[in-house]
């Protein structure tokens, strides 16, 4: 099991890196020039305040965004580039993890090893998950140091609980596309229906946040539980959002298994 994990983490570290060096880098952006949006604070407030509310609201702008780093941070990194390479994240892994190695004929020889069914899976599963973790780290948990560096005050509880929800979606999303990979024998396919399966949430999410008589379609959008902005900004977790994203994370990842263990790949 150790050599298969071994494998998995060289075969996906170029890509990983890529992607926390890339989510670092926005991190570093915006912490950097925070200090200049903040002393244009008043104009920038206007302008937020003028948008629709709905549209605002979804964005999380308004006067307080230039108030501090978190605030900063939540809005800039949270309402399109963070929950946007997560998914990308997740989905590239889950994808490539099984129906990749099937689509070029190595799941195949990986089943004629003693290792069984179970322990390919829940390894490969495993490297997602801490690919997952890294990302987090380089952008939630490395963002402290660096807020610290120009003399700016957060709140570390914050950024621990902001991390926490932002993990647990990224694996929400990782195990509905390894559910997915465990399925078709293609990644494009896995991407195709995970993408527009979350393309299709986000538009929900965002039309019923602009017209009242479409909100209970939130209800069915995994962003609307995805709460990070609100987490970061407010220095507060809704553990009900974070309970309801929990519980796809196990199902979807179990059904996957048994949808693997039960799978016809010819050896």
């Amino acid at each position: 099991m150790s050599g298969l994990f071994t494998k998995e983490l060289r075969s996906r570290r170029t890509s990983a890196l890529a992607f926390c060096a890339a989510i670092f880098g926005f991190v570093v952006l915006y912490i950097s020039i925070f200090p200049t949006f903040q002393k244009q604070s008043a104009s920038f407030g206007k302008i937020f305040a003028s948008l629709p509310k709905g549209f605002s609201e979804n964005l999380g702008v308004g006067l307080n965004t230039f108030t501090n780093v978190q605030n900063f941070l939540s809005v800039e990194l949270f309402a399109i580039i963070w929950p946007l390479i997560a998914i990308i994240v997740s989905v590239s892994t889950a994808g490539s993890s099984i129906a990749g190695e099937v689509e070029k004929g190595t799941m195949g020889t990986l089943l004629s090893l003693p290792l069984g069914r179970a322990k390919i899976f829940w390894t490969k599963y495993l490297v997602g998950v801490l690919i997952i973790a890294a990302f987090v780290t380089s952008s939630l948990i490395a963002a402290m140091p660096l807020a610290s560096l120009l003399g700016l005050t957060y709140d570390v509880s914050a950024f621990l609980l902001t991390a926490l929800m932002c993990a647990v979606f990224a694996l929400c999303v990782y195990s509905y596309a390894f559910l997915l990979s465990s399925v078709f024998n293609e990644k494009s396919r896995v991407y195709a229906l995970a993408g527009g399966t979350l393309m299709l949430m986000y538009v929900v999410n965002l039309v019923s946040s602009l017209i009242n008589d479409l909100h209970f379609l939130r209800f069915g959008s995994v962003f609307y539980y995805f709460t990070a902005r609100q987490t970061l900004a407010l220095g507060h977790i809704n553990t009900a959002n974070l309970a309801i994203l929990i519980i796809p994370v196990i199902v979807f990842s179990v059904t996957g298994y048994i949808v693997f263990n039960r799978k016809d790949i010819a050896v």
